[in-house]
């Protein structure tokens, strides 16, 4: 009688501990090929290489892996033979937005939906150039005393140089927001930029911009001169802490005639989650206020899940809330949204 339970209970511890070996390779597989894409999207190479490597140990009949560590060779080989080649993401997204001022009366400010489209390209031309551009369009209908609308586009591009640790960035950037026939504001932007990888994991930066803004409803126009300095720092492949300190003056400005800015933020990115966490304190001596605070916290979450051929879903979630010596400018803000990437 002992034999038959001596063999079942055997039998069960077997399938027990390969049940959890295969659960504990899948889980590794997943880990590996998020920290592939994450590589991959930097142009990290030789990182993503090793990752999707390791994720054909654990699974040598995934398709992704195979599919973008063929990419990854062909990027490396290019840069290696110093030829040009071509990379980039497409957006798009549908969020829904509610803003809350914070005044007396609690009122809603502008709770509606929105519609997002981005567009990155990458080209890199050789080795050492690469240029990259980004456009962005955002549609919103919301609610507020009246229904109203919001049309906003911005167009970023910008010329790089690497040479050793040092990346020279020279970018142009033009927007432009319309809120019907109330009001309509017009920017073009220079922004020189210098970066230095200290190693693998941190990256400092310092950056200028140049900046002049158009008020057609009032026929007003501000420039802005703006210097800051920051670096970025990688906890291993998980976590990334940046900081950032910047200083902003304005001439005939309409909003302020200068602001101090102080960021610090802390990411986490692990298998398909991802989450950002900020801190931001603004200072300002403004035309009517001599000196305005705000203090802005921001979550950020994500979900993502892959597809086919590159196509990514991705679940958002965004909340931030602002606390101002300015009540009219105080919000909280809650978007809930759904985007679909296309990487190639």
């Amino acid at each position: 009688m002992k034999k038959p339970f001596f063999i079942t209970f055997i039998i069960f511890s077997l399938n027990y501990s390969l049940s959890g070996q295969a659960n504990k390779y899948k889980e590794l597989e997943n880990q590996e090929l998020e920290s592939g894409r994450k590589f991959l999207k930097e142009n990290r190479l030789d990182k993503a290489i090793a990752a999707y490597e390791r994720v054909l140990i654990y699974n040598p009949d995934s398709k992704e892996a195979q599919r973008q560590l063929k990419v990854a060779y062909t990027k490396e080989k290019a840069l290696k033979e110093n030829k040009s080649f071509v990379t980039g993401s497409g957006i798009l997204g549908i969020q829904y937005n509610s803003n809350i001022k914070n005044s007396n009366k609690d009122l809603l400010a502008d709770k509606g939906y929105q519609g997002v489209a981005t567009l990155r390209h990458s080209y890199f031309i050789s080795r050492n150039f690469y240029l990259q551009t980004d456009l962005m369009g955002f549609y919103k209908n919301y609610q507020s005393l009246k229904e109203e609308k919001i049309l906003f586009y911005s167009f970023h591009t910008g010329l790089s140089y690497s040479k050793n640790s040092f990346v020279y960035n020279l970018g142009l950037y033009k927007d432009s927001i319309d809120y019907g026939e109330d009001y309509k504001v017009k920017s073009f932007g220079i922004t020189p930029k210098l970066f230095y990888q200290y190693n693998s994991d941190i990256k400092l930066f310092i950056k200028t911009t140049l900046l002049k803004r158009e008020d057609i409803q009032s026929n007003g126009t501000s420039k802005y001169v703006e210097g800051s300095i920051g670096g970025n720092y990688n906890f291993g492949d998980v976590f990334s802490y940046s900081a950032t300190y910047g200083e902003e003056s304005a001439e005939k400005s309409l909003e302020y005639i200068s602001k101090t800015t102080l960021f610090f933020s802390l990411a986490y990115s692990f298998l398909i989650t991802n989450a950002f966490v900020s801190y931001l304190k603004l200072t300002s001596k403004e035309n009517n206020y001599k000196n305005r605070q705000d203090t802005i916290h921001t979550f950020d979450g994500t979900l993502n899940y892959s597809l086919f051929n590159g196509f990514i879903t991705q679940l958002l979630i965004n909340h931030s809330q602002n606390n101002s010596t300015l009540e009219n400018a105080s919000y909280k803000k809650t978007i809930i949204g759904i985007n679909l990437i296309k990487n190639f």
